[in-house]
């Protein structure tokens, strides 16, 4: 009896080194992936399908040797395989991979930087050097009435509810997923840092959202932003026109220095000529500039011109002899800068 459970324990050894090592010349084994190919683990995947997805590629093989594996490893390490679009190395071996799909290493992302102020037209420029999605697509996307319709959008197209930021999208993104995310996180802005604030000014969520847009053209300095919008406030309660040169711009289709001819041009976006505030926003604001629109700095300023500098400063008076006092200096320096 006791040599049979001698040689019985001594089976048993050999029966664990044998797949041992079988384990680790498995893991050890070449996986070849082609070149630029993109491996989506959806989220919510079992693991068989998971290790199926790998298979297609010669990867995970045996496949009922590996399902084994990733339970007998989560149990142990209570690790999980990550969900998410993978970009593996041409060369790697099984071992590689699992480390690499249960640490979301080698996950591919389509990261894009949508910057503070740029336009709708802008953002799909963007969009079209990064993706395949052409300019025209994200454009008619941006002006289509059914989107406009579905998110309460009263106007002709989304200016103004873009929140730029910088985002992670999947690499098969299309124009409806890059927009939705866009308008998701305004949304989620609006409901969180605005909605609450809409109340301190007597402006609709349009309006708010143009206020900001021309506070986010009129400085880049978030230090101001509260500054410019009580300027531009101010303005609004004495009904004095806005004067914003980034309106007109705006209305021109052109971002360039102004003409005192521009400031004639018949557009509903000169606040030279038009009171109050234009029709809709004339880029996509920033969440500072948005906050700023609802949170003004109380003063007396109704007048500002940019410092003589390059500092993106600006000069604020509250009387228009004092203004042009800063608006000569302004003058001088620029003249002498373009010597």
């Amino acid at each position: 009896m006791k040599k049979i459970s001698i040689v019985l324990l001594f089976f048993i050894l050999l029966v664990a080194l044998a797949l041992f090592y079988f384990y680790a010349s498995v893991l050890k084994e070449s996986v070849e992936f082609p070149k630029d190919v993109i491996i989506e683990i959806p989220t919510g995947a079992s693991t068989t399908e998971i290790i199926s997805i790998f298979n297609k590629y010669e990867a995970l093989e045996p496949s009922s040797l590996f399902k084994f594996y990733f339970r007998l490893f989560a149990r142990n390490e209570k690790k999980f395989i990550k969900a998410g679009y993978y970009k593996f190395d041409s060369s790697m071996t099984n071992q590689s991979l699992i480390d690499a799909i249960m640490s979301g290493t080698h996950q591919h992302i389509l990261k894009i930087t949508f910057p503070e102020g740029l336009t709708y037209v802008e953002i799909a420029e963007i969009i079209e050097k990064r993706t395949e999605i052409p300019k025209k697509r994200f454009i008619a996307l941006c002006e289509s009435d059914s989107l406009l319709e579905s998110r309460g959008i009263v106007a002709q197209n989304v200016e103004g509810y873009l929140l730029p930021n910088t985002y992670d999208f999947p690499p098969s993104a299309n124009e409806r997923i890059i927009i939705d995310r866009l308008l998701n996180e305004f949304e989620k802005l609006w409901a969180k840092q605005i909605e609450s604030k809409k109340a301190n000014v007597s402006l609709t969520k349009h309006e708010i959202i143009t206020l900001a847009s021309i506070i986010e053209a009129e400085t880049p300095l978030d230090a101001e932003k509260a500054k410019v919008s009580g300027l531009y406030h101010n303005r609004l309660k004495k009904k004095m026109l806005l004067q914003a040169d980034p309106t007109v711009q705006y209305g021109l289709g052109q971002k360039k220095r102004l003409l005192y001819s521009d400031l004639e041009h018949n557009s509903k976006y000169n606040t030279y000529k038009h009171a109050g505030l234009p029709p809709g926003p004339i880029n996509n604001p920033g969440a500072k500039a948005i906050l700023a629109a609802v949170e003004p700095e109380t003063h007396k300023y109704i007048y500002m011109v940019a410092t003589p500098d390059d500092t993106g400063w600006h000069n604020f008076s509250d009387t228009y002899s004092e203004h042009l006092v800063f608006v000569n200096q302004y003058r001088k320096w620029f003249k002498n800068r373009n010597k």
